[in-house]
C-alpha cells in the first residue's frame, strides 16, 4: 500500500520435542496476555521497573543508534521520562507540518529534561490529502490515514538512529473505543454487536466501492474470532485481551505496519513483561492511565503540570485525569452542536488541527475557503485539485494512475 512499507505476521512460538523414537511440534501465540485485575504489594514499583527495565532492553538492542518520538500526549513523555531519569544519551524528535500544541509541549519537556531535541518539519501537502475520497474509491476503505504522514517521517528519523523508539502502546493502559462500548456485553453475540459498531467507521463507506460486500465480509471474519465474555473476569478484560491478539496485530495503525526501509520501530509499551505487570492493576486505574501516571510521578515529577496534548486539544495542566479531559469534552460538544449545521462557526471555534484522518472519520470535506485556511495557517498559494485555478500534482496523478483511478 505505502512505498517501501509491509506488514507484519503476528509472531508464532513452535516448539519441538525430539525424543530416539519420534519427533514432535506444536505452535502457539508469541504472547497471549493474561488481563486480570489482581493487584499485590509493590505493584506501583514493579510498574515503574518493568517500563525501565523494557527502555533499557531497546536501547541495548539498539547499540546506542536509537532516536525517540516526543510529541504533546503521555505516553511519549513517560518514554522521555525513563531515558532522562536512566541517564541514557539519546536525541529526541517532534516530526508536524506546522506548530501547534503538540510541538510547544514537546519542546517543553525537552527543556525540562534536559534532552537533545529537534522539530521535523514534514511538507503542508502530501500526495493524498485532497483526493482521499477518491482513493478510497478504490478501495475497501481499509487505509492507516492517520499514519499516512509518517512515510515523510522515516527519511528524517533515519539520519539520527537506526531505531526509533516510541510511546505507542497496547491500550490496556489507557481509555479505548472498543473496551468502552462493550463493557455492558455479556455474551459472545452481544460483544460481537458491540464490537463491530465500534469498529465499523460507516462515514468512510460512501466513498468506498461494494461497500455492502466488505461490511459483509468483515462481518463474518469478526464473528468467528470473537472471544466469550463470560470466559474472563469481566467484559473490559475481554476487550483487552482481544485487542492485543487480535485487533492490535491486524490494525492500522499498529506497530507491525510502521517497519519500513529506513529504520526498527519500537516501543516498551509492549514488552511482555511491562504487560503482564500491568495487566493486573485494578480496571478503572488502567483505563485513567495510571501506569503512565505512576511512572511520570516517579521519575520526572516536574512533567505533571506540563499540559497535555488530544488531537491538537490542549488540556488542562493537571494530573487529575478527569480534569485533563474536559477540554477534549467541551471539543465534542461544539462538534455535536454546530458542525452540521454551522460549520464556519464549528471551525472558529474549534482547537482541533483537521488532519487527513479526522475529515475521513468525520465524513467532513475540506472547503477551500479563505476564512478556513486562514485560521489552521495553511499556506495561501496551496494548489486544491478539483478547485479552479488550482492543478493536480505528477506526485497525485502516478498514485491515482497506480490504483487504477481516472484523473
Amino acid at each position: 500500500m505505502y512505498p517501501n512499507i509491509r506488514k507484519l505476521g503476528r509472531a508464532r512460538v513452535c516448539r519441538v520435542h525430539r525424543t530416539p523414537q519420534s519427533l514432535t511440534s506444536s505452535t502457539e501465540e508469541y504472547f497471549t496476555p493474561v488481563v486480570e485485575p489482581s493487584e499485590y504489594r509493590g505493584i506501583d514499583d514493579d510498574i515503574v521497573d518493568c517500563f525501565r527495565v523494557a527502555v533499557r532492553k531497546l536501547h541495548r538492542k539498539s547499540e546506542g543508534s536509537m532516536v525517540c518520538t516526543l510529541s504533546g500526549g503521555m505516553d511519549s513523555r513517560v518514554v522521555a521520562a525513563t531515558v532522562a531519569a536512566d541517564g541514557l544519551d539519546l536525541p529526541f524528535a517532534t516530526h508536524a507540518v506546522r506548530e501547534g500544541h503538540d510541538v510547544r509541549i514537546a519542546r517543553t519537556i525537552a527543556e525540562r529534561l534536559h534532552l537533545r531535541h529537534r522539530v521535523i518539519n514534514l511538507p503542508t501537502v502530501l500526495p493524498l490529502d485532497f483526493c482521499s475520497a477518491r482513493f478510497l474509491g478504490g478501495s475497501n476503505g481499509a487505509l492507516a490515514f492517520d499514519n499516512y504522514h509518517v512515510m515523510w517521517a522515516y527519511p528524517e528519523y533515519a539520519k539520527l538512529g537506526r531505531f526509533v523508539m516510541d510511546g505507542v502502546h497496547t491500550s490496556i493502559e489507557g481509555r479505548w473505543f472498543l473496551r468502552n462500548n462493550s463493557q455492558q456485553a455479556r455474551n459472545r453475540d452481544s460483544f460481537f454487536r458491540r464490537t463491530f459498531e465500534a469498529l465499523l467507521r460507516p462515514e468512510i463507506l460512501k466513498h468506498v466501492n461494494e461497500a455492502d460486500r466488505h461490511v459483509h465480509l468483515a462481518s463474518a471474519i469478526l464473528q468467528a474470532v470473537v472471544p466469550d465474555p463470560a470466559d474472563y473476569v469481566s467484559p473490559g478484560c475481554c476487550a483487552d485481551v482481544f485487542n492485543v491478539q487480535t485487533v492490535l496485530p491486524n490494525h492500522g495503525a499498529d506497530g507491525a505496519l510502521l517497519q519500513n526501509n529506513y529504520l526498527r520501530y519500537l516501543s516498551p509499551y509492549l514488552d511482555r513483561d511491562y504487560v503482564s505487570v500491568i495487566s493486573r492493576v485494578a480496571e478503572h486505574k488502567r483505563w485513567a492511565q495510571y501506569p503512565q501516571r505512576l511512572i511520570v510521578r516517579k521519575l520526572a515529577p516536574q512533567l505533571l503540570r506540563v499540559p497535555r496534548s488530544y488531537s491538537d486539544i490542549l488540556t488542562w495542566p493537571t494530573d487529575n485525569p478527569y480534569l485533563l479531559r474536559m477540554p477534549v469534552a467541551l471539543e465534542r460538544v461544539n462538534s455535536l452542536l454546530f458542525k452540521q449545521r454551522w460549520p464556519a462557526l464549528y471551525h472558529r471555534l474549534s482547537r482541533r488541527s483537521t488532519t487527513l484522518g479526522y475529515d475521513l472519520a468525520w465524513g467532513a470535506g475540506f472547503e477551500p475557503d479563505g476564512g478556513f485556511r486562514a485560521f489552521f495557517d495553511f499556506p495561501g498559494e496551496m494548489k486544491i485539485p478539483g478547485v479552479p485555478g488550482s492543478h493536480v500534482s505528477t506526485d497525485i496523478q502516478s498514485m491515482l494512475h497506480l490504483f487504477g483511478i481516472p484523473t
